[in-house]
């Protein structure tokens, strides 16, 4: 199995004006008709009070709502790049470290073509 460091503490964006909360309402929107089609964590707009209760140290002083994902989480960022690496290399894939990716391209055959600049070097494809 692979490890990776994940987290769903859940995710929370404060409306403090009208306008701002228009905007809520239409991502709220948009996500019912992503998550009927790719799943994820369920959207829900909340009022004042339930942010507070929900996180009591947050002040609600001139809030009008939030929208909240009580699922919503993240990767660490750290782990998912040594995961890809690792298997990379197992795949017989090589690891080019302080290079910068100045270009891809799709070949005929499905796999990529890719110049770099090494640091402080001239591009080249590896």
């Amino acid at each position: 199995g692979i490890l990776l460091s994940f987290n769903q503490p859940g995710s929370m964006r404060l409306m403090h004006n009208e306008e701002r909360m228009k905007e809520a309402h239409y991502t709220l929107s948009k996500s019912k008709l992503y998550q009927g089609l790719f799943g994820g964590p369920e959207l829900n707009i909340i009022g004042p009070e339930e942010v507070k209760r929900l996180h009591p140290l947050v002040n609600t002083e001139g809030l009008v709502g939030a929208l909240y994902a009580e699922g919503d989480g993240h990767i660490d960022p750290s782990s998912v790049t040594q995961t890809f690496a690792s298997k990379a290399k197992a795949l017989g894939g090589k690891i080019y470290e302080h290079t910068e990716a100045v270009g891809l391209k799709c070949l005929p055959d499905g796999s990529w073509e890719v110049t770099v600049r090494p640091a402080g070097g001239e591009p080249h494809v590896v």
